[in-house]
Order: C-alpha cells, then structure tokens, then sequence
C-alpha cells in the first residue's frame, strides 16, 4: 500500500501540470494589490484590463509608512518603482520589458516618515513586440525595498 501512494504523487503532480497548473491568470488580476513588507504597504493599481498597441497606461502606486518610525529607502535611480512586463512561457513568466526604459543610475534617498503616504505613477507604453492575444504580468517593484513588489494583469489586444 505504502509503495502505491509514493508512486500516485508523482504522477498526480505530472498531471496537474499538464492539465494546466501553470496556465497563465486572467486579465481578472488587474485591480488594485496591496503589499506589505514591515511597516511598508504598497497598493498599485492598473487602469484597464485591456491594452492596445501605442497606448500609454499610468500605473499608479500608493505607498504608506504604517509604523511610528521614519522609513528610509536608499534607491540607486532616480526613480521610485520600476515596472517588469512579462508573458508567460508555459513555464513561468518571462520579463521581456521594464519600464521607466532609461534611469539615471544616481544614489538617492529618501525617507517616508511614520504614517505618511506618497503617489506614484510609471508610465507604461504598450509597444509593437507585446505578445497580442495574450495575458501579460505587470510587477511594480520599489527601488531600494525589492521585497515591496505587487503585480496586476493586462490582456493585449491586436
């Protein structure tokens, strides 16, 4: 009995990745996400489901400094978040874009002091070479905190 049930969690893996355990999110996945990460939360929000060749989403990210004490963050660009376009390979997600395209490489600071709050916002072109027909992942990352990362879901249209 003990040699069938070692055997059966094998194949019950293989199957579930063949009937589609990595099969990529909807475009349902594009609202607002919230992170944390100690103190730091962080919500970022994708304005449309639906995406078009040339056109140019505004990501906005929220972040609060929920502790009693000030929060530095030391970035190595000039900007705050970054954004990491990836379609899904069958396999995992793939990033094939970040946005802001060009950063100044510069040590900056900053600090977010206790219960405050900042709005953030990168732009996003939708560029020819997005995979059309398909679900791509947008990640947010802070530069200077990468724990703070949050992802929403846009679907390409032709």
């Amino acid at each position: 009995m003990k040699r069938h049930a070692m055997l059966s969690a094998p194949v019950l893996v293989a199957l579930l990745l063949i009937a589609g355990g990595c099969t990529p999110p909807g475009p349902e996945g594009a609202g607002p996400s919230v992170v944390h990460a100690g103190s730091l939360a962080a919500q970022m929000h994708v304005p449309a489901g639906t995406v078009r060749s040339g056109q140019v989403m505004g990501i906005s990210i929220t972040t609060w400094n929920l502790g009693e004490d000030p929060i530095p963050v030391t970035r190595t660009t000039s900007n705050v978040y970054h954004v990491d376009v990836a379609r899904h390979d069958g396999i995992g997600w793939v990033t094939f874009r970040t946005y802001p395209a060009t950063e100044a490489i510069m040590l900056r600071h900053l600090t977010l002091e206790p219960d405050s709050r900042r709005e953030d916002t990168v732009n996003v072109r939708v560029e020819p070479d997005w995979p059309a027909g398909e679900v791509v992942r947008l990640q947010a990352v802070m530069n200077g905190r990468a724990e703070l990362r949050m992802g929403g879901f846009v679907t390409v249209r032709p």
